[in-house]
């Protein structure tokens, strides 16, 4: 029987899925993870026939050239849409949407071009990671940064930096912010008939609700630490949602 495999789609947040940068990995078993972290994709570039990295017509293509050696195509998109995505809109276009009517509006899209997309692949989603940007001038710093620090002059770049620090919500808002997305999008795929997993129960401190020190960058970056051990947990969360093992069951 040929080998069958898993195609990730996703933003940087997905390269824990791949073993050491490389597009393709076994991950025990005799299933292939395939696949591309696409940087700074979101779901709203992901909704849109066209958008600055062309990730529509970048998906539909990988789809395309894995219809043979894949059955599941997974979905992992979101994270820059809620942490970044918003306080751009929020701030550039001085547009105050309420989290929750933004997250349901790009949400519907995203499951619409999933249905679109997939061919003969059977769609799982995976949600966002809950924030590890815990101290407010780190996460200020890294939102500042990403957001506005490119090409802008000296007085707009005051001006972009005071507006965010007037708006930019507490750590606490922004763990229900990024629950609220996950429950908005894991409601939505259950109504569309597509599995959705995250990994938060893994990563999450039950009591406080933050993501556990040995998954948090020690400096002011969004993405959890990309390790051995975390690469280990994608791949087993992945398995668990594709019906190959359990969480908790030994696949290394």
């Amino acid at each position: 029987m040929k080998e069958r495999g898993v195609l990730v789609v996703g933003d940087s947040h997905a390269e824990s899925f791949f073993k050491q940068g490389n597009t393709a990995k076994i991950s025990g078993q005799d299933i292939s993870v395939f696949g591309e972290a696409i940087h700074a994709a979101t779901v709203t570039g992901f909704g849109r026939s066209r958008s600055a990295l062309n990730v529509n017509t970048h998906v539909r293509k990988m789809i395309e050239e894995h219809q043979n050696n894949c059955q599941h195509v997974l979905f992992a998109l979101g994270q820059v849409d809620v942490e970044l995505g918003l306080y751009y809109r929020w701030v550039v276009k001085d547009e105050m949407i309420e989290p929750e009517n933004l997250f349901r509006e790009i949400i519907e899209l995203y499951i619409r071009n999933i249905n679109d997309l997939k061919g003969d692949l059977n769609p799982i989603i995976k949600g966002i990671n809950q924030t590890v940007l815990r101290k407010q001038p780190h996460a200020l710093h890294y939102t500042t940064r990403i957001l506005f620090e490119k090409g802008r002059a000296p007085a707009e770049m005051a001006r972009l930096r005071a507006k965010l620090r007037e708006v930019y919500p507490s750590y606490d808002v922004r763990l229900i912010i990024n629950n609220m997305f996950n429950d908005i999008l894991a409601d939505a795929a259950a109504k569309a008939g597509i599995a959705y997993f995250d990994i938060n129960d893994a990563i999450v401190n039950k009591e406080t609700g933050e993501v556990k020190d040995a998954f948090c960058p020690n400096y002011s970056d969004h993405h959890i630490v990309n390790s051995v051990s975390t690469h280990k947990l994608h791949i087993k969360q992945l398995l668990a949602a594709i019906g190959r093992s359990s969480p908790n069951e030994k696949t290394f």
